[in-house]
């Protein structure tokens, strides 16, 4: 079980996140360029306030892409911090040099979700570990640093020491390397842990073996982790709290007992609907998200979970995005001659890829305005409910097509509710 954070950390947080934002600029293309066009820039991290007590395992989840591994780089300023602020242990470590960055990481080290592309396959494991001391210029005498080494590959549990210090990568099970991994992560004696994935990468029958190590670790050692996983089950027993995390954002935070008793975002509760029941005779209902991860260089207006949300309503931020997806959902889904009647009825649906509130809706070749209002009161006729509707203001017949305007849209922001802090409409009202 995970231990609670010490008397310390209720002073002063070992490390805390003000607003940081992580964003990689595109390259255009020549068109760009000759137009004056900027390319745009990838959110991945888009404006986190988050505080890690010391001793504390905060735990980052969320889906593929949802810039959880991009935040635990940054944080070790091994992704450029675009905006906001980063402090440890009292200090902004935001715009550190380079040889302040070095110094700094034998108190943080990271540990990386692939163990066999983190070890060198021509190093044996005795020098990849003590690799690190030498970097750092620590323990120069040989034998010091040899019986250091050989201290922190006993405590990861590859033991006797003398039968590894000679291995090399590819004479290593999956579960060694990632305990060779976090040995030399430890030998420099850090403070804070950050680990991206650490049990993903390995047979289901290894990882409690790791997890088991890691709680134990931090026990022994005082250790803090970040703990990076699209995994909510491991995380509900490896964490003291949990920020769930969708398009760079965290969109609900608190501890485990209470996001999974009661979870309140739309996401975090499709996350845990999406946990496989190890019982096959149990039928759990999934009801997942429809749709994929929205565009991180041009995310939704408003809430960005919106587009998938089955309770999105009004201030949600509702587009002209979403009145495409929902005819290419519509059209998808009927008769091919159907399609193909419908589709004539409305012009180039390219116009609709703008992040904008009123947009127009073409007539194609040969209709006019009143032929797309006609299919579009039809439309909504068939689905009412479709949480679309709650978004559009009015739909007025502009001559050669239709003007669709949408409501006003809000971005939600962390706002506590009981024990959790949740970014969601929902509960502004103390709704839900």
């Amino acid at each position: 079980m995970p231990t609670k954070p010490d008397g310390h950390a209720a002073t002063q947080p070992l490390l805390s996140l003000q607003d940081l934002k992580t964003h990689f600029p595109l390259r255009g293309n020549f068109l760009d360029r000759l137009i004056g066009r900027e390319p745009g820039v990838v959110k991945a991290v888009d404006g986190i306030s988050l505080d890690v007590a010391r001793g504390e395992v905060v735990g980052i989840v969320g889906e593929s892409g949802s810039g959880k591994s991009t935040l635990g780089r940054t944080l070790l300023g091994l992704a450029h911090a675009s905006e906001g602020r980063i402090t440890f242990d009292g200090h902004d470590i935001t715009n550190l040099s380079a040889e302040s960055l070095r110094r700094l990481r034998m108190r943080m080290q990271f540990v990386f979700q692939d163990p066999h592309a983190a070890l060198n396959p021509a190093m044996d494991l005795g020098t990849a570990v003590a690799d690190a001391l030498d970097i750092h210029g620590l323990e120069p005498d040989p034998d010091a640093r040899d019986r250091r080494v050989r201290a922190i590959l006993d405590r990861v549990g590859l033991s006797p020491p003398e039968r590894f210090m000679d291995n090399y990568p590819g004479e290593l099970s999956g579960g060694q390397k990632q305990r060779a991994v976090m040995a030399r992560a430890l030998v420099l004696n850090p403070e804070l842990l950050v680990l991206d994935e650490p049990v993903s990468m390995l047979d289901m029958s290894v990882r409690a073996k790791i997890l088991e190590l890691l709680i134990n670790l931090k026990a022994e050692l005082g250790l803090t982790y970040v703990y990076i996983t699209h995994d909510l089950a491991t995380a509900k027993f490896f964490c003291d709290r949990i920020a769930i995390m969708y398009l760079g954002r965290v969109v609900e935070t608190g501890p485990p007992s209470a996001i999974y008793s009661d979870p309140k975002h739309p996401y975090t509760r499709a996350l845990l609907k999406a946990i496989p029941d190890p019982d096959p005779a149990r039928s759990v209902p999934r009801d997942l998200p429809r749709g994929e991860v929205p565009d991180a260089v041009n995310p939704p207006l408003g809430c960005a979970f919106h587009p998938r949300c089955p309770a999105a309503f009004a201030p949600c931020g509702w587009e002209g995005r979403d009145l495409r997806e929902l005819l290419e959902r519509r059209w998808a889904a009927i008769p091919e001659t159907q399609y193909e009647t419908e589709r004539a009825v409305i012009g180039d649906l390219d116009t609709f890829d703008r992040p904008e509130t009123v947009v127009h809706v073409p007539a194609g070749r040969g209709r006019d305005g009143r032929a797309v209002a006609d299919l579009l009161a039809s439309i909504r006729a068939e689905a009412p409910d479709d949480p679309f509707w709650e978004g559009v203001y009015d739909m007025e017949t502009a001559g050669d097509g239709v003007r669709v305007t949408f409501r006003t849209p809000h971005d939600p922001h962390l706002r506590r509710h009981g024990r959790v802090q949740v970014a969601c409409h929902l509960w502004e009202d103390g709704g839900g």
